[in-house]
């Protein structure tokens, strides 16, 4: 069930009832912060989902799938501005401030440095969906192709936490729960999705990231590469774009080659970004609210962080005030 998969571990471990009682705090804190950024993840595919409805009935207003759309974009990205003389987008040297999809992408790009840049290609591909749905520029299948391809990112992130995490918690010996519960919560980020490609293997791994082990051995490290990259061609995910991870031990079975090798093709989206917030312009689409409803007269003229880095980012249509507002909630309430 849903409530398995994200409620009922993150409630428990914040009350410290069962099954968290008996947990050490890391682990707890663990299931709590890397749940939550799935949640927030979840919520995106949530908002682009709705986006996409709202298009195919016709609603291609600003205030109807682009609103929509840009919620998605700004949950993904987080709710502050970075200063980008320190860090560089398709570089490895990650953030600590967004608490985001986008900076968990970020930092699984650090480790695994020479795979695909996932953080790089999101900010275009959101534009990609966000200029053809608007109006007469609405393209049902770019959407889609855009949708499909944050699909993949949320699958390499996922999938390369599961190859790292799942290392850790080996700890060569030592088992270590905290890097369980990372790896467990980060691989149901997008373990729904690539279910739909092997339900069978998906279930494998989930099975081997039980949060009610006690141990994990060398053979289930091994197993979880084994495993994702059983996924790879049916995802149409190859072992260039997931690349190696830094933290690699001579000699091991991480070391092992992967197939298919395979081409980087996530897509590049597009860099011709909407200019500015139409709520800065005083336009009409200021009056909308998450429904895409007329709300005229409300106050909504002012805009967040979050807003701020969408659209230094990717241009956005709105004020995505919502971002900050659930991201900065979200992780004050799990101990950040």
């Amino acid at each position: 069930s849903t409530d398995a998969i994200w409620h009922d571990w993150i409630i428990a471990c914040l009350d410290g009832n069962s099954p968290c009682n008996n947990k050490t705090d890391d682990f707890r804190k663990y299931v709590i912060n890397k749940g939550l950024i799935g949640v927030v993840t979840a919520y995106v595919t949530y908002e682009m989902g709705v986006a996409i409805w709202k298009a195919e009935n016709g609603q291609t207003t600003d205030g109807g799938a682009a609103y929509n759309w840009d919620e998605a974009a700004a949950f993904h990205i987080g709710r502050k501005d970075l200063d980008f003389s320190v860090y560089t987008i398709g570089g490895t040297t990650t953030p600590g401030s967004l608490y985001s999809p986008w900076e968990f992408n970020w930092k699984r790009d650090a480790d695994f440095p020479n795979g695909v840049m996932t953080h790089a290609h999101a900010p275009p591909i959101f534009n990609q969906g966000l200029l053809n749905l608007r109006g007469n520029s609405y393209n049902a299948a770019a959407v889609q192709a855009a949708q499909t391809q944050m699909y993949k990112i949320y699958a390499i992130t996922a999938i390369r936490s599961a190859i790292k995490y799942g290392w850790k918690a080996y700890g060569s010996g030592s088992f270590s729960d905290k890097y369980l519960a990372e790896g467990a919560l980060y691989w149901r980020s997008a373990s729904g999705y690539l279910s739909t490609f092997n339900k069978t293997t998906v279930q494998e791994i989930d099975a081997i990231f039980d949060l009610n082990k006690t141990t994990f051995t060398l053979q289930d490290a091994c197993d979880v590469k084994t495993k994702v990259e059983s996924l790879y061609e049916a995802a149409g995910i190859s072992c260039k774009e997931v690349g190696t991870w830094k933290g690699v031990e001579a000699g091991t079975c991480l070391e092992s080659s992967c197939t298919p090798d395979g081409d980087d093709t996530l897509s590049d989206g597009d860099t011709d970004y909407v200019s500015g917030c139409v709520a800065d312009s005083g336009a009409g689409d200021s009056n909308y609210d998450d429904s895409g409803d007329d709300t005229s007269g409300d106050d909504t003229s002012g805009t967040s962080d979050a807003s701020a880095a969408v659209k230094s980012h990717i241009g956005s249509t709105m004020p995505a005030f919502a971002c900050g507002a659930l991201t900065a909630l979200v992780f004050a309430v799990s101990g950040w």
